[in-house]
């Protein structure tokens, strides 16, 4: 049997983000296979009410959200047309978007847009203390960005895809017209 780096082994099951507080029902309902079995059969997250993605932690949120929208940024820009197929110039583009500054603007630009829940969402974010020195950006608009990019993946965890869409398109939107 083949084993990768990890120990590993070829065809083998992984529970992934299985935690300490697996008796939480937040956390998958005492039950840290229901997830990885879920996973196993094809299904794209885990059983619903595994995680309320309201109790969430705004840097877990973050997380999926940063994914999400570096993905939508580059399918939009292979999509367009607009990529030359050299991928210096296709990051440089994609930077524009998916820079902190650019999130916090849109974030800031959106809140009147935002639902309650969704501007209670994004504070909570922002309020969250930080455990790394941003490299390229400031302070604050690193926070902006976190709670945009926490909004994403709150939308996302709660299916409300046709709001990530939108809200996405907005941002996207938004830093278009800016031009850096």
């Amino acid at each position: 049997m083949i084993e990768d780096t990890l120990g590993i082994k070829e065809n083998e099951q992984v529970s992934c983000c299985v935690s300490e507080r697996s008796e939480d029902p937040a956390f998958g309902a005492g039950d840290p296979a229901r997830g990885a079995a879920d996973l196993a059969s094809g299904a794209r997250y885990p059983a619903s009410g595994t995680a309320d993605p309201r109790l969430m932690n705004p840097i877990v949120l973050a997380f999926l959200g940063d994914a999400l929208y570096e993905r939508y940024v580059r399918e939009r820009l292979v999509r367009s047309g607009s990529c030359s197929g050299r991928a210096d110039r296709m990051h440089r583009q994609a930077v524009v978007f998916v820079r902190a500054s650019a999130q916090a603007e849109a974030v800031r630009a959106l809140m009147p847009e935002l639902t309650e829940e969704e501007q209670r969402l994004v504070l909570r974010a922002r309020n969250h203390k930080i455990a790394t020195k941003p490299k390229n950006a400031d302070a604050v608009s690193y926070k902006w960005a976190t709670a945009f990019e926490a909004l994403l993946g709150y939308l996302e965890l709660s299916g409300e895809e046709e709001r990530l869409g939108y809200i996405m398109d907005r941002a996207w939107e938004l830093s278009e017209k800016r031009e850096y």
